[in-house]
């Protein structure tokens, strides 16, 4: 997605947000419901998923303090959630401040999230050069989430880091085999990588017969 989509999505949920706020009255300020339907409930709630989106796409695309930003008005709006606290761990983590990426991945370990929160502690004593207890924080992702290739391949990263050779070939294994491009089924031994279908042949040029003005001579003359 390109910048200028991602800042128009900004923007058109940035006015979601405030008609989902109430009306603006003649002295600045916004009035409050009056009643809350559960037509509301159900309008804040994709409200609220679609700024976890924007925000995960913000750090997908490395824009981290855009995104701690964005955290800090989604929390503002909606509250703390698991996901905001994850995603604020992301962008800490991806700015190099381990100590506050650790205190988000910490807060949420016990929740629904509980796998990505380990798997983030699991990624700050990566970056930190812990491996044994990087392994341990892994183990405990995989353990949550068994089939999650991410949480696998970091583990046999780990595994390989702290010498365990045959137990990182292993979950590096499961990761490779769990893919999606592994799970469309083995080709044929001789079957090429992609099928392209092959281009007809062309037609058979025929020689258009010599007429009185081609400037040919026939034999004999």
């Amino acid at each position: 997605m390109s910048t200028k989509r991602l800042v128009l999505e900004i923007a058109a949920l940035s006015v979601l947000l405030l008609t989902n706020a109430g009306c603006q009255t003649g002295n600045g300020t916004f009035a409050p419901r009056t009643a809350v339907t559960q037509s509301d409930v159900s309008s804040d709630e994709r409200t609220r998923d679609l700024y976890l989106s924007v925000i995960e796409q913000l750090v997908q695309y490395e824009k981290y303090h855009a995104a701690l930003a964005h955290i800090d008005e989604f929390e503002h709006l909606f509250g703390p959630s698991p996901r905001s606290r994850a995603l604020r761990g992301d962008a800490w983590l991806a700015l190099g401040e381990f100590a506050a990426a650790e205190k988000e991945y910490d807060a949420i370990v016990h929740g629904p999230l509980a796998s990505v929160g380990q798997h983030g502690l699991g990624n700050v004593s990566a970056a930190r050069e812990n491996w044994p207890r990087a392994v341990t924080y892994f183990e405990e992702a995989v353990r949550e989430q068994p089939t999650n290739t991410r949480f696998l391949t970091d583990l046999g990263h780990a595994y390989s880091e702290v010498g365990r050779d045959h137990d990182a070939e292993f979950a590096l294994k499961q990761a490779q085999e769990l893919s999606p491009l592994a799970l469309a089924g083995p080709r044929e031994d001789n079957a090429p990588a992609a099928t392209v279908p092959a281009e007809p042949p062309l037609p058979t040029q025929v020689a258009p017969e010599p007429g009185p003005d081609s400037g040919e001579v026939e034999p004999g003359q």
